[in-house]
């Protein structure tokens, strides 16, 4: 508690609430007076460590120290006494007293971060190309920001510090990867992986020109429905932490920044699917697949709502690609996805182009 901070009762109400901790008992002694130090450490929370020491005789708390998780300090101690003054003379007493000055007053901690700093975060992010499935997580809490990378190299971890530096209320972290146990790994068990070629890999070969390219060609392939799929969840993420409850929190130029943030991976996604759609298409006729018909797709009320269409249309072209390609599991007959792939990309590549028009907004340097 900020208003009693050197309080056994306050200490004990946050300790009592950690699900986590660990405490320590010392009796120490600083010059003749007999002391109890307490210390408490825990995972959980802002806080991790607190110290409150008392003086043995009366149990007074006269010292308390806070190690906060983002490296801040704090250490209280009780005021000692004032010596007292000798009287002073009866014309000093006499003499006006100038008026007290005001008491300081305390600062009030900051306001917990809102929709508006979560958004400058991810914008920090976008500008370095970090929120396109990089093992960066992002979450807003009431004390403020946290970004967490996991097994990121030091020259990233530079990036990251420079590009998040003047966004308020952000706490950047690290940390290595957890190690996985034997079980997890299968340390120590024989494996033993039979990999059969995909079905349609010696049509696709004739078609592109033999072995060479079709690995080329499938390479390029696998790339470009993974950029489509980075983008899409790009998206949904966006949408997810800006529901229309949220949005309406935001100001003009927050909105704004929303606006650029999507249009630029909306328009990022359509040029993608275009690519891959017309490199797929020769590839799949080969294979008897018939040309799909130019479709038109209704995307849904609200672009939050329109995000989670075309996410599910990635996905499930991005499937077939793999069956197709590298040879993924499926449950439908090796015959029909030529057709069902032709299918899903004319879909998915009518639905981004929608989403673009609807919500891409003008490339930089356009109107």
């Amino acid at each position: 508690s900020w208003e009693a901070p050197l309080s056994a009762r306050s200490y004990a109400s946050w300790r009592d609430q950690l699900p986590e901790k660990r405490d320590e008992v010392e009796n120490v002694r600083d010059g003749g007076a007999s002391l109890y130090r307490i210390r408490t450490t825990t995972p959980a929370g802002a806080l991790a460590e607190a110290t409150i020491t008392l003086r043995a005789r009366d149990f007074t708390p006269v010292k308390g120290t806070f190690q906060f998780r983002d490296s801040d300090y704090v250490e209280i101690t009780e005021a000692a006494a004032p010596d007292p003054e000798p009287p002073a003379p009866a014309h000093e007493i006499a003499r006006a007293t100038p008026p007290a000055a005001p008491e300081p007053v305390p600062s009030a901690p900051p306001a917990a971060p809102g929709p508006s700093e979560e958004l400058q975060a991810l914008a920090a992010l976008h500008r370095i190309g970090a929120d396109l499935g990089e093992p960066i997580e992002l979450t807003r809490r009431p004390d403020g920001i946290f970004v967490t990378g996991t097994g990121i190299d030091p020259a990233r971890q530079e990036q990251l510090r420079a590009s998040l530096a003047h966004v308020p209320q952000v706490r950047l972290r690290f940390q290595e990867p957890r190690p996985m146990s034997p079980e997890e790994s299968g340390a120590g068990a024989a494996l033993s992986v039979a990999v059969s070629p995909p079905a349609h890999a010696a049509a696709i070969q004739n078609a592109v020109g033999g072995q060479l390219a079709f690995e080329e060609f499938s390479n390029r392939a696998l790339d470009l429905s993974d950029a489509a799929i980075a983008r899409a969840h790009a998206l949904e993420n966006l949408a997810r932490r800006f529901p229309a409850s949220e949005e309406a929190r935001l100001s003009k130029s927050d909105l704004d920044l929303l606006a650029a943030l999507r249009g630029g991976h909306a328009r990022a996604l359509a040029a993608s699917i275009s690519e891959l759609a017309g490199m797929m298409g020769p590839a799949l006729a080969a294979l008897g697949a018939a040309a799909a018909p130019a479709q038109h797709e209704t995307l849904a009320g609200s672009w939050q709502e329109a995000t989670g269409q075309v996410l599910a249309a990635a996905q499930q072209a991005d499937h077939l690609i793999s069956v197709l390609l590298a040879g993924a599991n499926t449950d439908l007959p090796p015959a029909q996805v030529p057709q069902q792939l032709a299918a899903a990309l004319s879909r998915l590549q009518a639905l981004s182009a929608a989403y673009r028009n609807a919500y891409g907004g003008a490339e930089e340097g356009q109107p």
